[in-house]
């Protein structure tokens, strides 16, 4: 199974970008589904590929779920490749998120949230790529949460807090979003 391109090409022409930024994101994205046979190949680099996370905020929007990145050394929303057997996008960042926090998420219930494109470092194992990051919104109750190979630590931050915090330009903007919704 594959993630279903065309639904894909639809959901992002639907999604209303927030800023320029997301509107350039949007466009670069949709770019490479469309001109990309398998935008979700996590060994395509030139110019990278497909990613899916997840922003899980408690239904009162108080936390937000963060996981410190174990190869990046930053608070991060849970996320990641698209993997073989994902048959969507939502598919895939809740399975991310039953990973890296062992929290079971519904894909239907996310929603195309955010669209961002970001540079990740040269590795060991890859050469330095961009991730094209489609990121959805999901409400959940608070709950233990368990840390998984790939996250150094995890937990349900205080947005106040996470609104301190040094963030890129794309958390920024998803900061400024939550806030306004």
């Amino acid at each position: 199974m594959s993630v279903d391109l065309t639904l894909l090409r639809h959901s992002l022409e639907e999604h209303v970008p927030f800023d320029p930024d997301e509107v350039q994101a949007r466009e670069s994205i949709l770019g490479l589904v469309q001109n990309t046979r398998t935008p979700s190949d996590r060994n395509q680099f030139d110019p990278g590929h497909l990613t899916a996370s997840a922003f899980v905020v408690t239904k009162s929007r108080s936390h937000i779920i963060l996981i410190l990145h174990r190869k990046l050394a930053r608070w991060l929303q849970p996320g990641g490749h698209i993997d073989p057997g994902d048959s969507s996008v939502p598919e895939a960042a809740t399975r991310e998120v039953k990973e890296e926090v062992g929290l079971h998420l519904i894909p239907s219930e996310g929603k195309l949230f955010d669209l961002d494109v970001h540079a990740i470092p040269e590795s060991q194992s890859e050469p330095a790529h961009k991730h094209f990051d489609i990121r959805y919104l999901f409400a959940a109750d608070r709950c233990d949460l368990t840390v998984g190979p790939d996250v150094s630590d995890a937990g349900w931050i205080v947005m106040e807090e996470w609104g301190e915090m040094e963030v890129d330009r794309g958390l920024a903007r998803v900061r400024k979003k939550l806030n306004e919704e």
